[in-house]
């Protein structure tokens, strides 16, 4: 993928710093995985990608260590389903995933 590693002891926040995270809690690199979703699938709407993003980034804090590992492990192999609606015009007014949350 072409990744560099970067040292980040004196890292800057925002969206023009270092990584580009607002804190150090941001363990997920949002604009990276954005722009490489984007260049793998192409034809996906960018609302469906950030759609995709969130929910492997969301708290799973209900589930326990391994239930949660589990769930991102499928949304890694198997990818999130969606389902993308359109109204009369064609327009995209939204998308819902089809993997949940259970282990």
């Amino acid at each position: 993928m072409g990744w560099q590693a970067v040292n980040c002891f004196h890292e800057v926040y925002g969206s023009g710093g270092t990584l580009g995270r607002e804190n150090s809690g941001e363990v997920v690199l949002v604009s990276n995985l954005l722009s490489e979703e984007k260049s793998q699938n192409p034809v996906i709407p960018s609302e469906a990608v950030l759609f995709i993003i969130e929910e492997m980034i969301h708290g799973r804090s209900a589930l326990n260590l391994p239930q949660a590992n589990r769930v991102i492990y499928r949304l890694l192999k198997d990818g999130a389903k969606i389902i993308l609606q359109s109204n009369k015009e064609g327009r995209k007014i939204g998308a819902e995933t089809k993997s949940g949350d259970q282990p």
